[in-house]
Parts: structure tokens; sequence; C-alpha cells
């Protein structure tokens, strides 16, 4: 016989401010998800550049920021949500491999995943950064 009190199901409901901010930090995160995986393919050498330079600047700040993004940390604090640096690693890429994947593979494979696919996009920016400069 179990003697635990039930579990109660936590129902929160959003304000439709909360709604408008997690959208918006969600369409921010998505665009610069999407730049990060994708900037190579984009013609122009101005925004090459900058792909080329601001990507392993995010993977640095993940470094330094214990693997965590600033935009989940800031979503998390403005929602006032009491999540810690730790639970909050990977929380977006988690939310987009959700929506494609019953279930969700360890972290450790996650992250190799990311990374072997931020480091290829990196290397395809600096391949045709340096085409760009060979046909001139």
């Amino acid at each position: 016989m179990n003697l635990d009190p039930p579990e109660q199901s936590v129902i929160t409901i959003q304000t439709g401010w909360e709604v408008l901010v997690e959208k918006s930090f969600r369409a921010v995160h998505r665009t610069v998800f999407l730049f990060l995986m994708f900037g190579w393919v984009l013609p122009w050498e101005q925004i090459l550049n900058t792909h080329l330079i601001f990507l392993p600047l995010v993977i640095f700040h993940w470094q330094l920021n214990e693997g965590s993004c600033f935009l989940t940390n800031l979503e998390n604090r403005v929602l006032l949500r009491g999540i810690s640096r730790q639970r909050a690693q990977g929380q977006f890429i988690k939310s987009l491999l959700r929506s494609c994947f019953d279930e969700l593979p360890p972290d450790s494979t996650v992250k190799k995943w990311l990374y072997c696919s931020l480091y290829s996009s990196w290397t395809l920016s600096a391949l045709r950064i340096c085409a760009f400069h060979w046909r001139s």
C-alpha cells in the first residue's frame, strides 16, 4: 500500500505578456540558431565574415557560462523561472529536438551532434570566404 501523498500536477497559466515574451525569446533564439547552422549558405561575404567570427564567440560564451546560453538564462530570469544553469544547459536545443523525436538522445550525444554541426558550419563559411578571394 502506497502511503506517499499523491503527486499534484502543477498547472501554470501564463499571462498574455508572458506568452509574448516567451515567443519573442524563441524567435530570437531560432534566428540565432539558424544563422549559426546555416549562415555559410548566405551569398554575401560580409555575412560570411560575421558568421566566421560570431560562431566561435558563441561557443566560447557557452564555455564561460557553464554550458548555458545567455538567451536561455535571460528568458528564465525574465519569466521568473527558477531553473539552474545546469538544468538550462541545452534547454533550447532539446526543445527543438522534442518536436522531431519521441525520445531524446542522451545529453552527451546532443552535445556532440551540436558541436560537430557548428564546426562544420564554420568550416564551410571559411571555405566560402576563401572561394571569394580565389575568384578575385
